[in-house]
C-alpha cells in the first residue's frame, strides 16, 4: 500500500520531468534565434597614407669661422661642446709681428703729420709750391692707410664668433700655423633643428609647407617629436632622384636632441582623416561589379550597395551608401542572405 509520503515523492518527480521537457526546446529555439555574427558600427576614421624618410638631424644655422689672414695661433679659448654667444672670444693669433708694425706705422704717421704741418706754414709764406705740399699730403694718406690695415689686423687677431650656438669642431690647437680663410671652428645653431629627409615625386606633390609630421629618432623610438613642415626643395637631387622635405623639430624640454641623431619622419600624405570605413572582408561583390554589404536593421540583414574608396590598414572607404552611426556585418559576409535573421556576438574595433 502506497502512503501519502511516497505520493508526495511521485508528484514532485513528474513535475521535475515536465518542467525540463518544456525548458529544453525553448533554450534550443533561443539558441537558434539567429544566426552569430560579428557586427561592426560604421566610425570616422583615419585613412591618410603615411611615408616615413630618414634623415640626420642638423642645425638649420652652421657658421664656420675662418682664418682672417696667415699667421700662427697662439691660443685656442674654446673646445667642442662649448655654448658661445655673439663676440665671444675663440681665439687668438701671436701678433707681436702685427703689434710692431702698428707701432711703426703709427709712429710714420705722426712723423708725416708734423711735415704736413712745416708744409703748410712753409706754403702760407709762398716758400714752396702748392705740388710739394699735395705731395706731402699724399705720403700721409698712404701712412695712414698702412696704419689703418696693422690696426685692422690686430683686431682680427682675435677670433670672435659672430654668432651664437655651439661648437662642434675645432681645427685648430695652440701654435698651429693657419692660411688665409683656413677653416678654424664649426659652430652650429642649436636653437633650430632640422631633419632633411628624401621623398618621390609621387609623394612629395601631397605635402605642403606647414603641414604636421611626426618625428622618431632613434635615441627615443617611443617618444615621437612633434615638427613642421619649413621648405620643400625646388629640384631633386641629381644622385637620388629625390626631392628634400627640410622638417623643423619642436623643442621639448623632456627630450634633448643633438645634431647628428638619426630619425625618421612619418608624413601623412592623401589626407582622409574623417572618413567613413568599415573593415575590408566586411564587403561584398554582385556579379556585375557592384560593391555591398549587409546592414544589420532590427536583428534582420539588409543589403546596401556602396560606393568605396580607398582601401588602407583593412579598412575601405565608404563614400556613399553608409552614415554614420550605422551598424554592419563586419566579417565572414559570404554565406549570408537579405533577409536573414541574426544576432551579434561579438564586436569587431
Amino acid at each position: 500500500m502506497i502512503n501519502f509520503r511516497d505520493l508526495f515523492l511521485l508528484f514532485l518527480f513528474t513535475l521535475i520531468l515536465f518542467s525540463c521537457s518544456e525548458n529544453e526546446p525553448q533554450e534550443s529555439s533561443a539558441q537558434q534565434s539567429g544566426t552569430p555574427v560579428a557586427g561592426y558600427e560604421v566610425i570616422q576614421q583615419d585613412l591618410s597614407r603615411t611615408v616615413s624618410a630618414s634623415g640626420a638631424v642638423e642645425a638649420l644655422h652652421i657658421r664656420i669661422a675662418g682664418a682672417p689672414f696667415a699667421g700662427i695661433i697662439e691660443s685656442v679659448d674654446v673646445e667642442e661642446g662649448d655654448e658661445i654667444s655673439r663676440g665671444d672670444r675663440l681665439a687668438a693669433y701671436d701678433l707681436t709681428e702685427t703689434e710692431a708694425e702698428l707701432r711703426r706705422s703709427e709712429a710714420q704717421v705722426h712723423e708725416v703729420r708734423q711735415r704736413v704741418e712745416r708744409i703748410e706754414r712753409l706754403l702760407d709764406g709762398d716758400a714752396i709750391s702748392r705740388s710739394e705740399y699735395e705731395d706731402v699730403q699724399a705720403e700721409l694718406a698712404v701712412a695712414e692707410a698702412e696704419k689703418e690695415v696693422w690696426q685692422t689686423r690686430a683686431e682680427l687677431g682675435v677670433v670672435r664668433a659672430k654668432t651664437e650656438g655651439v661648437v662642434t669642431e675645432r681645427y685648430i690647437e695652440p701654435g698651429s700655423p693657419v692660411s688665409a680663410n683656413e677653416q678654424l671652428f664649426r659652430i652650429e645653431d642649436t636653437s633650430t633643428l632640422v631633419i632633411r629627409a628624401g621623398m618621390s615625386e609621387l609623394d612629395v606633390i601631397h605635402i605642403d609647407r606647414g603641414d604636421s609630421v611626426r618625428v622618431y629618432l632613434d635615441a627615443y623610438p617611443d617618444q615621437p617629436i612633434e615638427a613642421t613642415v619649413r621648405r620643400i626643395f625646388p629640384s631633386a637631387e641629381s644622385s637620388s632622384r629625390r626631392f628634400l622635405v627640410e622638417v623643423a623639430l619642436t623643442n621639448s624640454p623632456e627630450i634633448i636632441v643633438r645634431p647628428g641623431f638619426m630619425g625618421r619622419a612619418t608624413f601623412d600624405v592623401d589626407r582622409r582623416e574623417k572618413t567613413l570605413a568599415v573593415p575590408s572582408e566586411a564587403l561584398l561583390a554582385s556579379q556585375r561589379g557592384e560593391q555591398f554589404l549587409f546592414k544589420i536593421e532590427n536583428d534582420s540583414l539588409v543589403r546596401v550597395d556602396v560606393e568605396i574608396g580607398v582601401a588602407r590598414r583593412n579598412r575601405t572607404e565608404i563614400t556613399s551608401g553608409l552614415l554614420e552611426g550605422d551598424v554592419v556585418v563586419g566579417t565572414n559576409p559570404t554565406n549570408l542572405n537579405e533577409g536573414a535573421h541574426v544576432r551579434i556576438t561579438e564586436w569587431i574595433e
